[in-house]
């Protein structure tokens, strides 16, 4: 950008300094985020590329709710905001026509626009919305799925990790408190045709190898659409 400016007032008698300090404040006030967005936008780029060669999955382990929620939110905020650039570009574009950071920032556009289409695909994308049954994790998953359908971005299935197993009494109790937790969010969750909640059990130590978590995901438990395993 700076090059531009530089060009724009060497080369004529402009003086864009209003543009300059709108494009300077436009790239301050870049998304958060950008940086890991143009990775996952690098990402589905490869898979499209790559696709003749067969289907492929990607799993993301995404951020934190709140972090993942801002992540999958940004690809529209982010073209807005690469055409909001764009728009002072194009403004100069009979002195120094549109070159390559013109074509870059076009490019991008289109790939965030196609990264908008792949997260509300329902046929290539699935967010599957992993849980705690406790209080503040449940209200925070509630504000997750709440989030998801308004994004437009498909809800594959909700596992609910580290659920108390039957045992000893304060076993027990914990769990009976837990599956309060747990009736919630199948009341929440369960309403959408076809998506599954699982509860997995708690283990100690952690299942680590291909045997351990084979047994441990052999100890998963499926809901009915009445909240009933």
């Amino acid at each position: 950008m700076d090059q531009l400016f530089d060009t724009l007032r060497g080369g004529s008698s402009l003086e864009p300094a209003f543009d300059r300090a709108v494009v300077q404040d436009l790239i301050a006030l870049a998304p958060p985020g950008i940086d890991e967005l143009f990775a996952l936008v690098a990402v589905t780029d490869a898979l499209t590329r790559d696709r003749a060669e067969g289907p492929t999955t990607v799993v993301l382990d995404t951020a934190p709710t709140g972090h993942a929620l801002r992540l999958l939110a940004l690809p529209e905020a982010a073209r807005e905001w690469i055409q909001a650039l764009l728009a002072v570009l194009l403004k100069y574009r009979q002195v120094v026509g549109l070159g390559q950071l013109a074509q870059e920032l076009v490019e991008m556009s289109k790939q965030l626009r196609t990264l908008e289409a792949l997260l509300r695909d329902p046929e290539r994308t699935a967010f599957v919305a992993v849980t705690r049954p406790a209080a503040l994790p449940r209200l925070e998953t509630e504000r997750l799925l709440r989030e998801l359908d308004a994004l437009g971005i498909p809800v594959a299935g909700l596992l609910a990790n580290a659920v108390t197993p039957p045992g000893c009494a304060r076993c027990r109790r914990a769990a009976a408190r837990e599956e309060t937790h747990v009736r919630a969010l199948a009341r929440r969750f369960l309403t959408g045709a076809g998506r599954p909640m699982i509860l997995a059990p708690m283990v100690a130590p952690e299942p680590r190898g291909v045997r351990g978590l084979r047994d441990w995901g052999n100890a998963w438990r499926r809901l009915d659409r009445a909240g009933r395993p």
